[in-house]
């Protein structure tokens, strides 16, 4: 393929040709007739000079002197003259001889006629005009006219080879100066194609061609600020699909898989991706087709149980610039967590309501056996009054307890955060708990460190709370001469207290779970032992706003060790 500069230099080279060759033809043909025409005038005057001095008495060696007069007197030594009589045969003549001349010119003469003509093969020109008593009939050479048309040709053949020449050159440079910009933007492009829009074209010209580059560079600029935002738009856009907890995949008109974020790995638990969307829906053990998509604008919401996830599917079909439809976008949620929550709230309204219900009916109880008379028997009314009391307080342990959940979970109570000893907090709760722990024979052992730099930043009261529900319930599950151990240590970060049983334990099931609220590992004994069930969720928010961690070791027949680990004091 010829470049556009190529291209130039041969339509200009070929348009200088042209003209050269049309002057060149009009010149050479000018001058043969300019001179052609002077030999003609030439054979014209010598003829009329001959007719003025011919006498027909003459004898023919005297009209052949006489001719020779003429001839010289015209300066040409190539002339053949001629005179004839009205029968066509030569009376006299000066040149070449011949018997009888059967030229054209000389026919026409004799039918009264004057005529030129060329002879191109002899290189010749004859001229014949009739008089009274004879003809006279002139012909010359043209030799040294076609010698001159021949130089003229050769001249202006060397002429055109020298214009060609620099035709050429100043074609080439006259080309570059237009295709020299043009190349230049024909770069640019390409590297505008490889994402390079940050480069300008000098302006060399305030031509058309100087104005296109301006143009040109005012386009990539303006191009490069476009591509500048829809890229930091797509990045925004990845980053946020990426990151997003729920799975995005889109598919492209064909069914096939053309974009997927990590989540969508994450929430179908897949061990590959399936690259097309019947294929993967078919893994999913899921009816649908993608077919289905494709005859109009459509978006589906429906809720499947893949695995031992639920996950919500959400289908929504995308157009191109004409309306039709382009693809598919599926949306996968895990609402797993959601339904188990829902699953828990209905179950922490069951038990909450149940927890009510329950001291409610013991207080309603015995208050009508109270009004029917048991109120008049001093010792049996003391005894359900006593109940009342009992279930009352029961209640409103329960009642402060969630009012500790929900300020807890709504950041409603306020933590004062302060230096406290850890072994002063330990030594206190171990002295009010020891008389409960007596009742029951229990050993209520405190292994004390010498160390003096157990210091945490907390809120008292609050790890107060949490250290006094651990050790209740320790005293509180375990038996009759059980042996409690409650012990302090430290490290860089933390001070952690130690609160080891040698109870029933946990099994491994109920461990997983023993922090959320309502959760009973015994549910009919722990309602005996009046346990609200909310124990332990109170004292998971308490170290969760300390920022610190509680942990659980426990064996189901040998006892369970809580861990609390607080942030030291710095």
């Amino acid at each position: 393929m010829r470049s556009i500069q190529s291209k130039l230099v041969i339509i200009y080279l070929a348009v200088v040709l042209i003209v050269m060759i049309l002057s060149g033809v009009f010149i050479v043909d000018g001058l043969s007739n300019y001179e052609y025409g002077k030999v003609e005038e030439d054979l014209i005057i010598t003829a009329n000079q001959l007719s003025d001095v011919i006498d027909t008495d003459e004898s023919s060696n005297e009209m052949k002197e006489t001719i020779g007069k003429i001839v010289s007197i015209t300066e040409s030594k190539k002339k053949h003259i001629y005179i004839l009589d009205k029968k066509g045969e030569i009376y006299a003549y000066l040149g070449e001889s011949r018997d009888n001349i059967n030229s054209s010119v000389v026919i026409a003469a004799m039918n009264g006629r004057s005529q030129v003509a060329r002879n191109v093969s002899s290189a010749t020109i004859e001229y014949a005009v009739p008089f009274e008593e004879y003809y006279i009939y002139i012909k010359t050479s043209t030799s040294d006219v076609n010698e001159k048309i021949m130089e003229a040709k050769r001249i202006i053949i060397f002429a055109i080879a020298i214009a060609l020449i620099i035709t050429v050159i100043i074609g080439f440079v006259f080309a570059s100066t237009l295709t020299g910009p043009i190349k230049s933007l024909t770069i640019k492009a390409r590297e505008m194609a490889q994402g390079n829009l940050r480069s300008k074209i000098e302006v060399m010209s305030k031509d058309e061609i100087g104005e296109l580059t301006e143009s040109f560079n005012n386009m990539a600029e303006e191009l490069n600020k476009t591509l500048y935002f829809v890229s930091t738009e797509k990045n925004k856009l990845e980053t946020v699909i990426e990151h997003m907890e729920d799975g995005i995949t889109a598919f492209n008109k064909r069914g096939d898989l053309i974009k997927y974020n990590k989540a969508f790995i994450k929430v179908l638990g897949l061990k590959k991706v399936y690259p097309n969307f019947n294929r993967l829906f078919k893994f999913l053990n899921i009816d649908i087709k993608f077919e289905e998509f494709l005859e109009k604008e459509r978006t589906i919401s429906q809720l499947e149980l893949i695995g031992n996830k639920f996950v919500t599917i959400n289908f929504v079909t995308y157009t191109d610039e004409y309306g039709d439809v382009d693809g598919v976008i599926v949306v996968f949620r895990d609402i797993t967590k959601q339904a188990k929550l829902e699953e828990m709230r209905k179950g922490f309204i069951a038990d909450v309501s149940h927890e009510m219900r329950t001291p409610l009916s013991v207080i309603k109880g015995a208050t009508e056996t109270l009004q029917v008379g048991a109120i008049n028997d001093p010792e049996f009314a003391a005894r359900f009054l006593e109940n009342i009391i009992n279930e009352a307080d029961r209640m409103e342990n329960l009642v402060g307890d969630l009012l500790d959940l929900s300020k807890l979970d709504n950041k409603q109570i306020s933590m004062s955060m302060t230096k406290i000893n850890m072994k002063d907090i330990i030594k206190k709760e171990i002295d009010q708990k020891m008389v409960v722990a007596k009742k029951k024979k229990q050993k209520l052992i405190y292994n004390e460190i010498e160390k003096d730099n157990l210091d945490i930043r907390g809120d008292k009261s609050r790890v107060l709370q949490v250290i006094s529900n651990i050790l209740s319930n320790s005293i509180k599950y375990s038996g009759e001469g059980a042996r409690i151990e409650v012990s302090v240590d430290d490290n860089e970060d933390y001070v952690r207290v130690i609160i080891k049983d040698n109870g029933e334990g946990i099994s491994k099931e109920d461990q997983t779970r023993i922090f959320e609220r309502f959760y009973r590992v015994d549910k009919a004994r722990s309602r005996t032992m009046k346990g609200t069930g909310l124990g332990l969720a109170i004292v998971k928010e308490i170290m969760d706003r300390h920022e610190g961690k509680i942990a659980l070791e426990s064996k189901l027949g040998e006892g369970s060790t809580f861990y609390l680990s607080f942030p030291k004091y710095k």
